[in-house]
């Protein structure tokens, strides 16, 4: 495996020197030689490739498993060309947390990718972005890309650079960015393996046993490499198109981690470790807070070949967003009876023999595939006693009742559009999404009512894992309201207890009435807020040290009447705070509580002690990642990470994946340089407080709220030396920044005027 940088800086040193050389010989066209050499010198210089990252040197697999594809027949998926899609025609905008890809204006020929790849369709969704079927701009062949946040993106794409060529692993990934999204562009898939067994509907025990016996030895070549998956499910396998049609893929690495050094030797276990993966196929172990391993991939192939076998997972019925998972621990060691998960022998020996690894023991894949390698006598007898149950799309993304549908006239499939300037036919329907990694969605006519018939839909303003915020406008008085939408018996019933705990509390957004269900999903109206404070901070031209600290003294005061009241938030962080609108437009507000908690119980605060990570984590505060119970001192920390924002000095945005407490909790201590994080002597002060608290004391908000009022001539210093700036800005004119930033303004538009509301579950950062 060789470094691409280094390979293209000998390619272009011996092609510059085979054009040297030919100018050389012909004398008598050396001003076009010389012309000619140099634009082709400089068109190989510009020419990369692959220019991302480096290849990952590592040693050859301990125990390989042949590839004998005859001992191995992967299973064949069913041709369809009724599969439902959003039409090229239709005005689609994709929304990765806050970044919109897709501009208005960009009907019906949507183009990305630096104009490489005109949008087709999309093709999967799930609570970190979208994956769209698109056409590359000069050959028309079609491609993969997926779309998501930057620091997610990034890993994903070291991880299939690291697995380029493999057997199984998508080819030709590219990496961009572009308008705030990150790309990755790769070989065009078929159908995965959860869609291919809803639309087959009924699989054969031969066709269950071939796809367990392709899946471990995928799971074996990403395990050769270092690499372990962490979210091993059903869909994260696929069929390839063409010839390849019979292959089956491995796909999906945003979670993926290594667990060997460079050396081969294992990464050193850490428990309690935080949960990561899908919550019903992560094994075991993992709800205990285990340290993943190879096991643990391999537990989780067993358990989508148990969703393969039973049309369903038995813990299925359970509460997916409850905390407390020994319910799920407890049927995933062993059932309900005790008699074990499958009713096959060989998968339940397969089961045992996983279970029996340890951390750091090397599974024997080849004894695995052996195990599920069984006679045509033996499968005959295994059909005639155990019939796999028919698919009810209970999993799918897509409603049972887009299946027929070929006109795309008929109706509008969305995914978080503005519907304010879609063209919908009158006699359509319209499917609001509302929790993009469940398929929960509204189905309406064209004029959306919600709240029972009470608020007339407007659109969409703010988008997030667990479900939706939308403007509206109650049918009676036409005024403006905000209504937010989650899945049924997800975390918004429990918000609202919060909220019900804080109504009336000055700097709290106001709710209107109760909880309401409707078509599995929840519905809560509230007050509608204006621009949000990352937008705020976004807007601001230079540093405004008034402003900054003005805001602080605001902010410090919104959570002293928030733990008045025996809460902390838990999820402070900019787009959490927003702006009220008209009268209000003055006032910063705090919203979303779904990651709240109380630190008194009946008057009594609640001890200290390990609790699973909790917060958004560039926001949450250096003790958070140390995995401790949360009180009032993180709240406050989170907060003067808000005002070190305003001066664009937080260095740890890039450290997002699970496995980084340990670097966040350092630079968050102290920086890289150990100086400290602020400049200024007064916020130093200030974050110097929080952090002398103890866990259940109680702060001192008067005296936060001095570390925040220096002195005008204080501040006029201060103002000063931000003023002068580094010294190269000096050369540039002001001019165009501040046109620049003048757009932004009227982009997201005044406060009283436009609501930018940001909805951000806070676990797209934390499992």
């Amino acid at each position: 495996m060789y470094d691409t940088e280094v390979l293209n800086a000998v390619a272009l040193k011996s092609i510059s020197f085979l054009l040297i050389s030919g100018s050389a010989i012909l004398p008598n066209s050396q001003g076009i030689g010389t012309r000619v050499l140099g634009e082709t010198i400089a068109r190989l210089r510009n020419l990369r490739l692959v220019n991302f990252v480096r290849r990952i040197p590592v040693p050859p697999p301990t125990t390989p498993v042949q590839n004998d594809e005859r001992r191995i027949p992967p299973p064949v998926p069913i041709r369809t060309s009724s599969l439902p899609h959003n039409n090229a025609n239709t005005r689609i905008y994709v929304y990765t947390h806050g970044a919109q890809l897709c501009s208005r204006d960009s009907r019906p020929n949507i183009r990305f990718g630096f104009n490489h790849f005109k949008f087709v369709k999309v093709i999967g969704q799930g609570g970190f972005g979208v994956v769209c079927e698109v056409k590359r701009h000069n050959t028309g062949e079609p491609w993969a890309v997926k779309i998501g946040r930057v620091e997610d993106m990034k890993t994903e794409f070291k991880i299939y650079d690291a697995l380029r060529g493999l057997k199984g692993i998508p080819s030709s990934p590219i990496y961009f960015e572009e308008k705030g999204c990150a790309l990755i562009s790769m070989e065009l898939l078929g159908l995965n393996m959860s869609d291919w067994r809803e639309l087959k509907q009924q699989l054969t025990i031969k066709e269950v046993f071939d796809a367990a016996r392709q899946m471990i030895e995928l799971v074996r070549i990403v395990h050769a490499h270092r690499i372990i998956h962490c979210d091993i499910k059903v869909s994260n396998f696929a069929f390839g198109k063409g010839v390849k049609q019979d292959k089956l893929f491995i796909i999906d690495f945003g979670l993926a981690q290594e667990f060997k050094n460079r050396d081969g030797s294992r990464i050193e276990k850490c428990e309690p470790y935080p949960m990561k993966g899908t919550i019903a196929f992560c094994s075991a172990r993992i709800h205990d807070e285990a340290h993943p391993a190879p096991r643990d991939d391999l537990e989780s192939v067993a358990f989508s070949c148990l969703e393969l076998l039973e049309g369903k997972l038995p813990w299925d019925d359970l509460d997916y967003d409850n905390p407390d998972h020994s319910e799920f621990y407890r049927l995933k060691k062993g059932g309900t009876d005790g008699r074990g998960l499958f009713a096959i022998p060989e998968f339940e020996e397969l089961l045992r023999k996983i279970r029996k690894l340890e951390f750091s023991d090397e599974p024997d894949y080849k004894a695995m595939i052996e195990l599920l390698t069984v006679p045509e006598s033996r499968l005959r007898e295994l059909s005639r006693k155990f019939t796999i149950p028919r698919s009810e799309y209970r999993r799918s993304a897509i409603p049972k009742e887009l299946s027929g549908v070929t006109k795309p006239t008929a109706m509008n499939f969305m995914l978080n559009c503005d519907t304010t300037s879609e063209e919908i036919t009158a006699d359509g329907k319209m499917y609001v999404y509302c929790a993009s990694y469940t398929g929960e969605m509204l189905e309406k006519p064209r004029k959306i009512m919600l709240y029972n018939g009470h608020i007339e839909f407007e659109k969409v303003v703010g988008t997030g894992t667990f479900g939706v915020i939308c403007q509206g406008s109650w049918a009676s008085n036409g005024s403006k309201v905000a209504v937010k939408i989650e899945k049924a018996g997800g975390h918004l019933a429990r918000e609202k207890e919060f909220y019900d705990s804080l109504k009336e509390t000055a700097g709290v957004v106001g709710i209107y009435g109760d909880l309401v269900q409707e078509k599995n999903v929840e519905l809560l109206p509230m007050e509608l807020l204006g621009m949000n404070l990352s937008h705020f901070i976004t807007c601001q031209v230079g540093v405004d040290i008034p402003k900054v600290f003005d805001v602080g003294k605001r902010l410090v005061t919104v959570l002293e009447n928030v733990h008045a009241h025996g809460i902390i938030h838990c999820d402070i962080k900019p787009s959490n705070f927003a702006f009220g609108v008209g009268p209000k437009k003055e006032e910063i507000v705090i919203y979303d509580f779904g990651l709240a908690d109380r630190f008194e119980l009946d008057g009594v605060h609640v001890a200290d002690g390990a609790q699973r990570y909790r917060g958004s984590m560039p926001w949450s505060s250096a003790r958070a990642h140390k995995l401790r119970r949360q009180s009032r001192r993180d709240d406050l920390e989170s907060m003067s990470f808000i005002l070190l924002q305003f001066f664009h000095k937080i260095t740890w945005f890039h450290l997002t994946a699970s496995d980084d407490h340990e670097q966040l909790y350092d630079y968050k201590l102290g920086g890289t340089d150990g100086k400290g994080l602020f400049d200024i002597e007064e916020l130093e002060e200030f974050l110097r407080y929080i952090r002398s608290l103890n866990f259940n004391k109680k702060p001192d908000y008067n005296k936060l709220r001095q570390f925040l009022s220096p002195s005008e001539d204080r501040m006029k210093a201060i103002q000063s030396e931000y003023e002068k700036g580094p010294e190269w800005l000096e050369e540039v004119s002001p001019s165009p920044l501040k046109k620049q930033f003048k757009k932004m303004l009227l982009q997201f538009g005044a406060p009283e005027d436009e609501a930018v509301y940001q909805y951000s579950s806070s676990s797209d950062d934390s499992l």
